[in-house]
């Protein structure tokens, strides 16, 4: 097989390493994978392609004023505070895997965009 052939499936393997890895400013992805697939945000968008949902740790939101934010970055870029805008937050009657946590659903870099304009769909804790 030529050097071409070679590159391409390390190029191919790069990129499926990079599609699965998960984000900073959310966690475990796979518990509750069925509740993140029928989750809409107010902008009416799916908010779960089937890797970008999971919770937020507590260091990782904030409120900033009368704001909250979410500290987003995928591993390998810079994290960024990012403000939760009205159509992030999940249409009624979406369902948390538990409460005690907010959950965020956040676009892969490599469809582009900065990382907040990554930031599809948000979940909050009750107490936040």
């Amino acid at each position: 097989m030529g050097l071409l052939g070679g590159s391409a499936r390390v190029l191919a393997s790069v990129l499926a390493l990079a599609l699965t890895t998960q984000a900073w400013a959310q966690h475990r992805h796979d518990q509750g994978h069925s509740i993140y697939s029928g989750w809409v945000n107010q902008k009416e968008e799916m908010c779960c392609s089937g890797q970008d949902c999971g919770f937020v740790e507590d260091v990782e939101e904030r409120r900033n004023g009368d704001r909250i934010e979410l500290f987003v970055g995928f591993f390998g870029e810079e994290k960024k505070w990012c403000p939760v805008l009205d159509h992030h937050f999940t249409k009624k009657g979406a369902k948390s895997p538990d409460w005690t946590k907010s959950y965020a659903c956040v676009v892969h870099p490599v469809i582009g965009g900065d990382q907040c304009s990554r930031l599809k769909c948000v979940m909050l804790r009750p107490s936040l």
